[in-house]
């Protein structure tokens, strides 16, 4: 997907590479990858993954850019991004894009698969740039959100995991 829309990619770590829901033939591409999965196989469950963007800058150059400099008032650069309100702008306008993009696929297809709950692998909340709200992806229809914490990958013990939960909006 990502080597035939280069515009609305976004390289990650070393081999992932994210798309951009903002771009509609994102969201369409994937949706019909999902549409021919759930005609295919009878799922009970579907659990969406890297539903997010990889950083803040991500999408700054995308559709969102032109959204973000009418609300803000100037374009996104690195520097905008250290105006507390301007990040927290850019942070969500991009949630409510992966949130978007997350209730038209709900709304198509939960009809056609009334059967199927739906859920989204998470990142813990306080992760702001990588633009997922979970307050957002409930609103957008999701059955549930399932926080992944890799604490051990990010030097923290195990009391992590609470921390995270505890809090969570």
């Amino acid at each position: 997907a990502a080597g035939s829309m280069p515009n609305a990619s976004y390289p990650g770590g070393t081999t992932e590479v994210f798309l951009d829901p903002a771009y509609p033939e994102v969201g369409d591409y994937q949706k019909k990858l999902i549409r021919k999965l759930l005609k295919r196989y009878p799922f009970d469950g579907i659990a969406l993954d890297w539903l997010r963007y990889n950083e803040r800058a991500n999408g700054a150059s995308g559709p969102l850019a032109a959204q973000f400099a009418g609300l803000a008032g100037k374009p996104w650069s690195a520097e905008a991004m250290t105006e507390p309100h301007l990040r927290a702008m850019w942070d969500d306008l991009r949630a409510r894009e992966v949130a978007g993009w997350v209730k038209e696929l709900l709304a198509e297809l939960r009809p056609l698969h009334p059967g199927t709950a739906w859920s989204a692998f998470v990142l813990p909340w306080m992760f702001k740039e990588v633009a997922q709200s979970y307050r957002h992806l409930s609103a957008a229809g999701l059955d549930s959100l399932q926080p992944m914490i890799y604490w051990r990958d990010w030097q923290e013990d195990a009391s992590f995991t609470s921390d995270v939960i505890s809090p969570a909006p």
